[in-house]
């Protein structure tokens, strides 16, 4: 019985992963489709990223860095701090389905939920109101 259900577990989170937010004790803030058999993946992967000066967030697709990654973004477990289920209705998962890329400012997103300072402690962006999983040890 046991053996069933885990089976049936792993077809469900291959075939319809969820969006997540991954945080990193890097400081990195990764967004995608997370599952989590065989390892902790994330696909169709984004991340935050600052301008020169700091003062602007932008939403960039993780395969469009210059060394050009392919496939999942394998996730050491050890280093998650936390992850959370981002809502399907969330400006985050409309932006990367539409391929786009959005820059704010902080004066443009005041009043928001805050970033992790390690991202940008002078800015803050519009999250989902699902609550962070916090990994436990």
């Amino acid at each position: 019985m046991v053996v069933i259900v885990l089976g049936a577990w792993w077809i469900i989170d291959a075939l319809f992963p969820s969006y997540y937010a991954v945080y990193l004790n890097t400081g990195d803030l990764y967004f995608g489709k997370l599952t989590r058999v065989p390892s902790l993946q994330l696909h169709e992967v984004w991340y935050l990223q600052k301008d020169a000066q700091g003062k602007s967030l932008s939403l960039a697709e993780f395969s469009k860095v210059v060394w050009g990654p392919e496939g999942a973004l394998k996730i050491n477990s050890d280093q998650v701090i936390w992850m959370s289920k981002i809502a399907d209705t969330s400006e985050v998962v409309t932006l990367m389905e539409k391929g786009g890329i959005q820059q704010a400012s902080a004066q443009q997103v005041n009043n928001q939920q805050a970033v992790p300072e390690q991202i940008a402690p002078e800015a803050e962006v519009k999250a989902s109101s699902t609550e962070p999983e916090t990994k436990k040890k």
